[in-house]
């Protein structure tokens, strides 16, 4: 209706114009410190600019003025502008404590209790960006040259604006950022990666991180699919490793690193400025790698031992295994096999990186197998095995002490074998002025023979498989023989049927040869002492050993042994042995000769008689040769052939081609005798005493050994052919 007054007179026509401004929201400030990208600053006296993002005026009238506005602890506000009824400016100047670095400053964690209600906990250079300084303290100390103060600045509310208070943190700022890194210390899969700076920055993505080239790679492309700024002092990114390996990320601040003050990481220029980072991350996409073993022996020393450590305070045996490279690797378990099937207490769940073996005395020749599963921190194991050897000892073996007592080896029932050698003085030849022998295991692996390779059914390997060597030397010969005894103990070997024996690996011929045959046969010496178990035996030659197995069924006892030292003549055994043997072959080279010349007796007993040579048309030697020949015998065997010097010729007579063995030198002895110069040429011609050689149709054939001669100088025995005498040339020879 109209307006009317307490009289309900009513007004009709206007009476005035009114201005109306709406205000949709109460004004929100802002703050901006002038030369600066944020509220942190550098300077002791600074300008700031106040923004609201509405009018702070009603109708003309400023609401918002210098008395709205504050600082703590206190600084005076100077030099207050309205640039427009949204913006303000002004000026302070910062206030410091006007001393040298205090001896009470200490540095802290952020959430530590402080120790007084004046304390102030603030960053600085004196401490590392993880702690805080704490220092009782109102302004920022002026000893103090690289800091972070904090400072409050308030503006009060305004009630006409429905504006509420505010506040706004200030920092003095002169340190530099620093910059730390976040990630998983184990993955299985991609990961991943924040990199985070305490402190805004100007631009928080102009540093990224690096990766070592040692570990596997990354795929770049996944990394920057995947980066996300959280705000402006941190980021993250994806890591996708290629592989299983320990992924090194590092990150380094550079001149290029800016915080909001203006204070950049340029060690340069100041070095306390430098920051970096770096982070390990175990990546598993499967085992852990393969990494190496090594080995550490120690054992009490032996007083005759070359070159020993005589100061040495080891009581016990002991083995120390060590390891790495077992890459993404958490933990361990270790243990030690050899032989059939011992085997040592398995120590397992290790985090460190080396075990020992306490009271672990290692025997000559035998392998022992170290077994190392390693296990990364999802479960997954890889199992390593390396064989250890004992190591090598040197002894002197001058002969002052002529037994040694050394290492021990293993039976075939894995008991210890007792190992000890004899060696007497100047065993070694003068050439040789280091008489030391050094004993060690054979190194299958390295390329010693393996005597199990020439096992057959009757000739079975053992545990016991060495070397002898002399050191730096690959020849020796010795004067003396070295002893080797080996005692294996009625626990250590129980089959009668068979026998220790040492052999030799021959490289030239490879093969293995009797170790006792390396000595002359003088000082050839094996023993095998079956009651104790005990084997002897003496070698000449230094090589690899080993003892093998043989099958020796008929032995029961075994004692073969002759040397100069142990020489058995003295035994009358010895004796009744030797001399019935030789006894024996006496009687039997006498019984074999009897019968041999009774079978040739009765083989030639019987001779054809006269009538036989008168069928077959044969002549006697008187009928054939009257005038040359003089009978002397009746029955003739014999023919002499006398020249004018004296010598003779004897022939055997031609009867039937057989000598007669019963007739007696007188006995048919016939005496050719030649006056003429023609018969005795055949003397002087070079003839020599003929012989009868059996003919083809087995008649006697009487030769010369110049017959030929004999035949050109005519007369009486050269032509015509002197009857029943062949000469060489005869086809009848």
């Amino acid at each position: 209706g109209a307006v009317q007054d307490y009289d309900t007179i009513q007004n009709t026509g206007p009476t005035g114009s009114f201005a109306v401004e709406y205000y949709a929201f109460a004004p929100a400030a802002s703050l901006r410190l002038y030369g600066f990208k944020g509220l942190r600053t550098n300077e002791a006296s600074n300008t700031a600019y106040l923004t609201f993002n509405s009018t702070t005026s009603i109708n003309g009238l400023s609401l918002f003025d210098q008395s709205a506005l504050s600082i703590s602890p206190f600084i005076e506000v100077s030099d207050f502008t309205m640039v427009t009824t949204k913006t303000f400016k002004f000026s302070f100047v910062l206030n410091f404590t006007t001393t040298e670095t205090d001896p009470t400053l200490q540095c802290l964690s952020p959430n530590a209790e402080l120790p007084t209600e004046n304390t102030k906990m603030f960053r600085c250079s004196k401490c590392s960006h993880a702690k805080r300084c704490a220092l009782e303290t109102v302004y920022p100390p002026s000893g103090l040259a690289y800091q972070e103060f904090p400072f409050e600045m308030t503006i009060a509310g305004v009630s006409q604006l429905g504006m509420s208070a505010t506040s706004f943190e200030v920092m003095y700022d002169t340190l530099w950022a620093a910059v730390s890194l976040d990630a998983p210390s184990y993955a299985k899969g991609p990961f991943f990666l924040t990199v985070a700076w305490t402190e805004p920055m100007d631009d928080v993505s102009v540093i990224t991180p690096s990766f070592s080239s040692s570990g596997p790679s990354v795929d770049e492309e996944v990394m920057n699919q995947n980066y996300t700024v959280i705000n402006s002092s941190a980021y993250k990114v994806l890591i996708a490793p290629s592989e299983t390996g320990i992924v090194t990320i590092s990150i380094n601040g550079t001149s290029a690193s800016e915080d909001l003050a203006g204070n950049t990481n340029d060690f340069r220029t100041i070095s306390a400025s430098r920051t970096g980072d770096s982070k390990t991350i175990i990546y598993s996409s499967g085992s852990p790698i393969v990494g190496s073993i090594a080995f550490s022996y120690a054992s009490p020393a032996y007083s005759y031992e070359y070159e020993g450590d005589s100061s040495s305070t080891v009581t016990s045996s002991s083995l120390t295994v060590t390891w790495s490279g077992f890459t993404t690797a958490t933990e361990y378990d270790i243990w030690i096999t050899w032989g059939s099937n011992l085997s040592s207490e398995v120590s397992a769940n290790l985090t460190t990186t080396s075990h020992t073996f306490a009271n672990f005395e290692a025997l000559l020749g035998i392998e022992y197998i170290v077994h190392l599963t390693a296990r990364n921190y999802w479960g997954d194991e890889t199992i390593v095995t390396k064989t250890f050897l004992r190591p090598s000892l040197n002894v002197v073996a001058d002969g002052t002490v002529p037994a040694l007592a050394l290492p021990s080896f293993m039976s075939e029932h894995q008991t210890s074998v007792g190992f000890k050698i004899f060696v007497k003085e100047n065993s070694f030849l003068s050439i040789n002025e280091l008489e030391v022998l050094t004993f060690r295991s054979a190194d299958l692996e390295s390329g010693d023979s393996d005597p199990c390779d020439a096992a057959t059914e009757s000739l079975k390997c053992t545990f016991i498989n060495f070397h002898m060597e002399v050191p730096d030397t690959e020849f020796l010969v010795f004067r003396k023989p070295v002893r080797l005894q080996f005692n294996y103990g009625t626990l250590g070997w129980t089959d009668s049927y068979y026998r220790p024996q040492l052999r030799y690996w021959e490289s030239y011929r490879e093969e293995w040869m009797a170790a006792a045959d390396s000595c002359p046969t003088d000082t050839y010496f094996e023993q095998w002492n079956d009651l104790h178990k005990i084997y002897t035996v003496a070698v000449c030659h230094l090589t690899q050993f080993a003892i093998f197995e043989y099958y020796d069924r008929i032995t029961t006892t075994t004692v073969v042994a002759v040397s100069e030292e142990d020489s058995v003549t003295s035994d009358p055994l010895f004796f009744a042995a030797f001399f019935g043997a030789a006894a024996a072959v006496i009687l039997f080279c006498v019984v074999l000769y009897l019968c041999r010349k009774l079978r040739h007796r009765r083989r030639f007993s019987s001779k054809p008689d006269k009538k036989e040579f008168e069928e077959l048309g044969i002549k006697p030697m008187t009928d054939r040769v009257p005038n040359k020949i003089q009978v002397v015998g009746r029955s003739s065997s014999r023919i002499k052939f006398a020249g004018r010097s004296g010598s003779s010729l004897y022939a055997e007579s031609l009867t039937g081609g057989h000598e007669d063995e019963e007739a007696s030198p007188s006995d048919g002895e016939l005496c050719v005798a030649s006056g003429d110069e023609e018969s005795q040429n055949l003397h002087s011609a070079g003839a020599s005493p003929a012989r009868t050689t059996p003919g083809a149709a087995g008649a006697g054939t009487l030769t010369t050994g110049a017959a030929g001669a004999a035949g050109a100088a005519g007369g009486g025995m050269g032509s015509p052919r002197m009857p029943g005498v062949v000469p060489t040339d005869s086809p009848r020879r």
